[in-house]
């Protein structure tokens, strides 16, 4: 019985009545090596650009791609003249055990290109090898004589060639016919011994050239193991607490006796306000000798306002003074009572001080707060960093106790030689030496200089840093670990 569609003539490979969607085919594997595993849709022949073949129906099924997993075959000229459009019979698979359902979209050329029984097609069409091929007409350049047809060759016939066959039947059988309980078994004893403690060796995947180490503490840094790995968390760790500790060796600069630069604006005031707020010491003699031409009162042991002027007056101690002379007419505006005095000084005793007008030679808030930093600044140097590729002499310039000679030489050695000094460089100035990358480092002494101890004067890793003090003009002396 015929299994065609009749449709009609389409030479646009537009028509919506041509159009055939999810067809669906069940693919086999052929029966024989000379098979070929193919399907001829039930309205071929159809436009090759509109062939759309999935695994399942739904929109979530795999697409499969042409030529990766299938090739159009019976390419049909008569079609292809008809409509210029390239137009196919058939799809053949190019995995030839391909097995499953596969579900077509495409649209038919229809007409007198379709009416064919596809049944009668495959049949046919499954004793050939080649199916993917094309006309001889359409191999450009070829003689327009002898067009050769499309044949076979019996295995027999070919040397050699029937044991190649007959060997990759053996294959193709053993492969579809597998103990399945076999197969499973082998893939429990691999589980079993990629699960087992030795399973594998370092050497034997691709470790033997690493030692099983452990991870390092901060403990084991500071004991220089060299039977650990330092991770990087580790490492800041032991770097932080290092930095921590330092700073608690830091000496404290102790600041009590001196006015931030917001308190001593506060204790000071200009000279357009120190005149509102007091007399001139002109003003002062002259009302006291008013007031002692007329009065017997004993002002021994009382001192006058301006020889006061580095202490301040206090609210309680001019209610003192009035209490004290309350009803005398001598003006003791500005005096004070010997007795509310027991915390100062006469005088007569304030010649180690200096009056205000004497002051200008002293610092102003600006001049101690730079005194501070600078201060601070001996104590919490800013390093300079000198950067070294290669050897290196220290020179006068790096001795100021600020100095990292900082070497980053990737290849190599590099030496870094001490020099002799000269009394202009203190006796305890320090310079630090640094290694920061993978060529050595080393420390020499000058002609005449002795390094003390000069067993070992090399930085043997990166990271290290070594210290050296001066102890005379030809004399260093290394106060750090270099190992």
């Amino acid at each position: 019985m015929s299994t065609s569609l009749v449709f009609p003539f389409d030479s646009t490979g537009l028509s919506p009545k041509n159009l055939v969607e999810n067809e669906l085919r069940v693919v086999l594997p052929p029966a024989g090596i000379k098979d070929q595993s193919f399907i001829v849709p039930n309205a071929a022949a159809f436009f090759a650009s509109s062939l759309v073949i999935k695994d399942s129906p739904n929109a979530t099924g795999r697409v499969l791609r042409e030529h990766v997993d299938y090739e159009l075959s019976h390419y049909s000229v008569a079609a292809s003249l008809a409509t210029g459009k390239p137009c196919y019979g058939s799809i053949t698979f190019i995995d030839r055990y391909y097995t499953g359902n596969v579900y077509l979209t495409y649209r038919s050329v229809g007409g007198d290109f379709s009416r064919f029984d596809r049944t009668w097609v495959e049949q046919q069409t499954k004793e050939r090898y080649a199916m993917r091929h094309i006309t001889f007409d359409q191999i450009v350049g070829v003689p327009s004589e002898f067009p050769t047809d499309i044949h076979t060759h019996k295995p027999e016939d070919m040397v050699g060639l029937s044991e190649v066959a007959a060997g990759l039947s053996a294959i193709a059988a053993a492969i579809r016919e597998a103990n399945r309980a076999d197969v499973t078994s082998f893939i429990a004893q691999l589980g079993n011994h990629l699960n087992s403690a030795g399973a594998h060796s370092p050497s034997q995947v691709g470790l033997g050239n690493l030692f099983n180490y452990k991870v390092s503490t901060s403990a084991d840094i500071d004991a220089q193991r060299f039977d650990r790995y330092v991770t990087a968390g580790v490492l800041s760790t032991w770097v932080t607490g290092k930095l921590n500790a330092l700073a608690d060796t830091i000496p404290v600069v102790n600041l009590t006796n001196y006015y931030t630069k917001s308190e001593a604006n506060n204790q000071f005031v200009d000279a357009t306000e120190f005149a509102q707020l007091t007399y001139t010491r002109a003003q002062i003699d002259d009302k006291i000798q008013q007031a002692l031409s007329n009065s017997s009162v004993n002002l021994t042991g009382y001192v006058k306002t301006t020889d006061l002027l580095p202490y301040a007056k206090t609210t309680a101690v001019q209610t003192m003074i009035n209490e004290a002379f309350s009803g005398s007419t001598v003006d003791l505006t500005g005096y004070v009572k010997t007795g509310d005095l027991t915390p100062y000084a006469k005088t007569t005793d304030l010649t180690a001080y200096v009056k205000k007008t004497e002051l200008a030679a002293y610092p102003t808030a600006t001049d101690v707060q730079t005194a501070i930093s600078n201060a601070l600044s001996d104590h919490v140097p800013t390093f300079t960093i000198a950067n070294k590729t290669g050897s290196y002499t220290v020179v006068a310039g790096d001795l100021n106790g600020k100095t990292i000679i900082r070497c980053g030489n990737t290849s190599g050695t590099a030496t870094i030689t001490l020099p002799q000094t000269t009394t202009a460089v203190a006796v305890g100035i320090q310079i630090h030496i640094r290694r920061v990358a993978a060529g050595e480092v080393t420390v020499a002494a000058a002609s005449g200089v002795t390094i003390i101890p000069n067993d070992s004067l090399a930085l043997r890793r990166i990271g290290i840093t070594a210290t050296f003090i001066k102890i005379n003009n030809t004399t260093w002396d290394c106060i750090t670990e270099l190992v």
